[in-house]
Order: structure tokens, then sequence, then C-alpha cells
């Protein structure tokens, strides 16, 4: 009985082996009279699956789909698919709701969402507020934004947050960016035959200035502009859309009706791209006007009336807050003699409304050089890179960065904050503006990851710290 038992359990459990042992078991089986298992019954057939579908695509339907309806389908056609013809719509913008633009923990409880964040910038209203009598912390990368299109949001965003944690108010740039590794330059506007076309704006440049300004934004940093420069005029630089354009205008200098209607639209155009609040807009750099080095000449006054002056009230027009600074020749003389007087004796403005940045004024020595109180009563100091100049030489024990490529160099920053605790003693609460070139961005392969933290982001807080006692850093 054992033998016939087990004989049985294996019957049952290889039935369903190769076909020749079963057929060999069967007949075991039969002959010892095994019962035979029972036949399994046949595998129901799939039933059909209702789901709810856009009654146009019979796709997976999206809220936007206007009509919807519930279908049966066999389970191996059920549609995975959404809906191609209606496209979810993008989600809510959360906005500040005093000034429509994108929410800042700083904005509290002022909170909207909107489905289009207009230009997309950040809100800078209810920033923290910067402390009071310290001058602008501001770092020149003058070519940020044609390389900005190179990189990630996530990497200009590492960028952002080291300025913003070392209290950095304002990235300095142009309003024409050279692209890093050759020539190529971005402009406000299209090219037409090889020159500028000022009916042509270029969307590209406003898209650039738009998202650099949400990315810095958020960490507290604002876009310091320079809408001209000297650099503009020069005729190795076919690029130039102030002088090779196909208006025929010849220089930024330029005052007929149709240059100083283009010098307000390119006004317009920056503020649009990046907004008033925060950020500040500068006449240009180190502008130079062909009586210069004769001083103080009736043309060159003439010509700031016909230039500053308009240019000024539309940028007052426009919202823009003062200050307004700008850079001039390094004399002292001149050009930037003939805007300051004009801006404050004929344009009605306040001393405060604008100062003179002085260039290549790493140590202190260099201040005492260039600065003469009687010209100007408010400065910036810009240690922009110094070159071989013998007025403004950096002996080597006092160098920081150093581009070997070009042989500019910096003063430490040991050095610099020794030149910024002079210059605050001359001028008091009159020292408006401290500026830094960043040396290790000057190379055609950089990245916005090679700051240098200790000479070009952490200057900023210790020069605050140690000269006015205040802290400036920001929580990441």
């Amino acid at each position: 009985m054992n033998a016939k038992k087990i004989i049985c359990e294996v019957a049952i459990m290889t039935k369903k082996s190769r076909a020749l042992w079963a057929f060999l078991l069967l007949a075991v089986v039969l002959s010892l009279g095994c019962p035979v298992p029972p036949p399994q019954p046949p595998e129901p057939p799939p039933q059909p699956v209702k789901i709810e579908v856009c009654a146009e695509s019979l796709k997976l339907p999206t809220s936007a789909c206007p009509e919807k309806k519930v279908v049966e389908f066999k389970p191996a056609e059920v549609p995975t698919m959404i809906c191609p013809l209606h496209p979810e719509p993008a989600p809510k913008v959360k906005v500040c709701s005093e000034t429509g633009m994108l929410w800042l923990p700083t904005c509290g409880g002022r909170i909207a969402y909107v489905d289009e964040p207009g230009p997309g910038l950040v809100c800078r209203k209810h920033r923290r507020p910067r402390p009071v009598g310290v001058p602008f912390m501001v770092l020149f990368v003058v070519d940020l934004g044609s390389a900005a299109h190179l990189f990630p949001d996530a990497e200009l965003e590492i960028f952002a947050q080291r300025l913003g944690a070392a209290g950095c108010d304002y990235i300095r740039m142009f309003s024409c960016w050279k692209r890093p590794g050759g020539r190529e330059y971005t402009l406000p506007f299209e090219r037409v035959d090889g020159k500028a076309d000022w009916d042509k704006p270029d969307p590209e440049w406003d898209r650039q200035l738009a998202r650099l300004q949400r990315i810095l934004g958020r960490v507290g940093v604002g876009i310091y502009l320079d809408l001209f420069a000297q650099q503009f005029d020069r005729r190795d630089y076919p690029w130039s859309p102030f002088w090779n354009n196909t208006d025929g205008i010849g220089t930024w200098r330029a005052t007929s009706p149709k240059a100083m209607k283009r010098w307000k639209q390119l006004i317009d155009r920056a503020v649009a791209a990046i907004g008033v609040e925060g950020n500040l807009f500068g006449w240009g750099n180190e502008l130079v006007h062909p009586d210069d080095p004769l001083g103080d000449t009736v043309p060159q006054d003439n010509w700031a009336k016909a230039w500053a002056v308009p240019l000024a009230a539309h940028l007052r027009s426009r919202g823009i807050p003062p200050p307004n600074p700008f850079s001039a020749s390094d004399n002292m003389h001149g050009t930037g003699h003939s805007i300051y007087n004009r801006l404050v004796k004929q344009a009605g403005w306040e001393q405060r409304d604008t100062f003179w940045v002085l260039h290549g004024v790493a140590l202190a020595e260099h201040f005492d050089r260039f600065a003469i109180g009687s010209a100007l009563k408010n400065y910036g100091v810009s240690d922009d890179g110094i070159g071989l100049n013998p007025a403004v030489i950096v002996p080597p024990e006092k160098q920081g960065l150093t581009v070997s490529q070009t042989g500019r160099r910096s003063s430490h920053w040991t050095y610099r904050i020794q030149m910024v605790r002079h210059v605050k003693e001359k001028l008091g609460d009159r020292f408006r503006l401290i500026e830094v070139m960043a040396f290790s961005l000057k190379w055609d392969t950089w990245m916005p990851s090679m700051l240098h933290q200790e000479e070009e982001v952490d200057v900023f807080w210790k020069i605050a710290l140690q000269i006015y006692g205040k802290d400036i850093r920001r929580p990441l």
C-alpha cells in the first residue's frame, strides 16, 4: 500500500512534466487504480476595462480636455499616453501679492498665484535691508551675460549663492557681452549685413538678462548694468552697435535726435528685462570725450548738456532710482567732470544721485594719486586689474591674483582692506562703492564655480566687518 500511495503522489506531482513521462506514469496510475486529478478549468477570457478618456483623442485626459467620456477597452488596448491635443496648463506661479514678482521668503504672507509670472523678476521690494553706511559691494564680471547661456541654472545658482552669502550687492556688467574664447558678442539687436539693426531686438539678450536677475535676486544680489563704454567706439570692435549700425550712428557720444532715441530705447529694454527694484543702472565705463586730454572745455560741456541731461530725465521717467554711477578718464578731468557738473547743476540732481568710479585703485596710494576732491564729491573705487602702468603697479609682495595671459594683477585682499580703510578716512559717507574684478573668471575656459573665495568673494564681508563693524553676510 505504501508503494501504491507513493506512486500515486508522484504521478500527480509530475502531471505537468514532459509529455513522455506523463504518458508512462499515467499508464502505471491506471493499472494500479490511482485516482486521476480533475482537469483544470479553462482561463476565463479577459474582461473589458472602462476608463475615462478625452472624447477627442481617446487618450488619458488632462484637466484641459474640454470633453471627457468613459470608454470600454480591451485590457491590451487601454491607453497609457496623456492626451496630446490638450496639454496640462502650466502650474500656478507663486508671486508677491504686492509687487506681482516672483515670491521670496522675505515677502512673508504677501502671496498670490498667477498663470504667467510676467518677466519672471524676483521681488526685490521685500528683500532683507542692507546695512546702512556700508558702500555697495560689487563684483565686476563684464561678460557674464554672454557666458550665462553656456551654463545651467544650477551652476549659476552656486555662483550666486557664494556672492549672496558674502554680502555682495551687485554684479557689474556691460550692455554688450563678449563670448568666452572669441570675439563674438551678444548684442541687444540682430545684425543685418554685419551691422546692428536697432529696429530688430534680439530676444535672447532680454531673456538672459531676466534669467540672471531671477537667479541673482533670490540671494539678494542685483545687476549693475553699464549702458555705454568707451570700448564700444573702437574700430577693431566691428560688433559694436554704437557705431557699426544700420542707422549710421558713429559713436555712443552722438546726440542727434536719432541717436538719442536709440539710447533711450536701450534704457527701456534694460528696464523691461531686469526691473528697477534692487538693480543699478550706470552711465558707462571709462567714458572719454575727444577733448578729454584738454580738461574742461566748452564743446565738452555742451556735449554733456545735450547727452547727459536728456538721458538723466529719461532714467527718472522710467522710475530708475538714484544713484547712477559712471567712470571716465583716469586723469579726473574732462568727460566725467562735465557729466557730473551738468547732472548736478542743470538736471537738478543731488550730489548723492551720481558718483565717479575710480579704476585701478588697488592700494591706498592709488586713490591719493587719482582723486581730486574739488572735482567730485562722491567716489567709488575699483580694483579691476592693474596692468603694467608704473602709476598703478602693485609690487610683487602685495599682489593677489594675476592673469598670466595679460599680466593684469590685483592687490592681495589684506592690502585691499587697507586701501578701503584709507579711502573711508578720506571720504567718510561719500564713499559709495567698492568693486573687485573676478580674476579667476578671466580665462577663456572659465566657469562660475571657479570664483576664488578668499580674494574675490569673502573679501566683501571682511571689509565690512573689519572697517565698518557690520556683518553683511546673508544666510544661504
